[in-house]
């Protein structure tokens, strides 16, 4: 199955579950503020123009992601990686490509929601540990308010 087609119906998911009010933990969120990075966001826009098809389909991928960035998470927990670490979980990826990706993830939108952010090159129980208070925090206050 397509992954674009697939990331939709776990949105859906996601978002009946969030409807329910069923707290929904993700590891990723669509994105549509960097483009051509393909960091959680549409792939075809950086397709050749000259396809009326896949300019169509592109069109309706980008529509797709509009609506899906349009709804706010309560809460994200972004971990800041460096370089060297990122290479080493990744080494079958360009260190020129990683790098890019790095600088760009300050610039990655989440329609206003709070920011916690951590640190990768803590220890990995450290980093876990944060983000699991976070989001005990956040539920906490959640149910509180």
């Amino acid at each position: 199955m397509n992954d674009k087609v697939r990331r939709w119906r776990r949105y859906q998911k996601m978002m009946a579950l969030r409807r329910q009010g069923v707290a929904v933990i993700a590891d990723r969120f669509p994105q549509i503020a960097v483009a051509k990075m393909k960091i959680d966001g549409p792939g075809l826009s950086d397709s050749p123009p000259g396809n009326a098809l896949v300019r169509l389909l592109a069109r309706c991928e980008r529509l797709l992601y509009c609506y899906m960035v349009s709804y706010r998470p309560n809460v994200v927990i972004r971990l800041n990686v460096d370089l060297e670490t990122a290479y080493k979980r990744k080494p079958d990826h360009r260190y020129t490509s990683l790098a890019t990706k790095i600088a760009l993830v300050p610039q990655l939108e989440y329609q206003g929601s709070p920011i916690i952010d951590l640190d990768s090159t803590q220890p990995l129980d450290e980093v876990i540990a944060q983000a699991r208070q976070a989001i005990s925090l956040h539920l906490s206050q959640r149910h509180a308010g």
